[in-house]
């Protein structure tokens, strides 16, 4: 059985950086950097799967994904606005009692620079069986 919590606002938005190398392409006027802190979830066991899901609802060119400053899955990916795309990254290993994301993300669409976060991307844990 699978719980999902979502993590909606507060999310930061801040200027783009690029301090890890694959990140280094998104650094551009037509990127977004978002920080978005949290505790870990309550009661988890040893071998439970914790995946962080982002459904993608903007046209991105591409993404990068920092748990604690380390660097979860930088993924290039490309969709078009008639399609919405979820992405799953495994945070079981980067997981402390407090945490921070990074999300960074370069637009495929320059006509939208000031986007918040709930309006790119949905972002929720999921919580697996053991």
């Amino acid at each position: 059985m699978t719980h999902s919590i979502r993590l909606r606002e507060p999310w930061q938005s801040l200027p783009a950086t690029a301090p890890h190398g694959a990140a280094a392409e998104i650094n551009s006027l037509n990127s977004l950097e978002f920080i978005r802190k949290f505790n870990s979830p309550t009661g988890l066991t040893p071998h439970q799967s914790i995946l962080l899901e982002l459904t993608l609802q903007a046209a991105v060119q591409s993404l990068a994904v920092h748990c604690n400053e380390q660097p979860i899955a930088p993924l290039p990916t490309t969709t078009d606005e008639a399609q919405v795309q979820s992405l799953c990254f495994d945070l079981r290993q980067h997981l402390q009692p407090f945490n921070q994301l990074r999300v960074q993300v370069k637009l495929a669409d320059i006509s939208h620079p000031s986007l918040s976060f709930g309006d790119l991307c949905e972002a929720r844990l999921v919580l697996g069986a053991d």
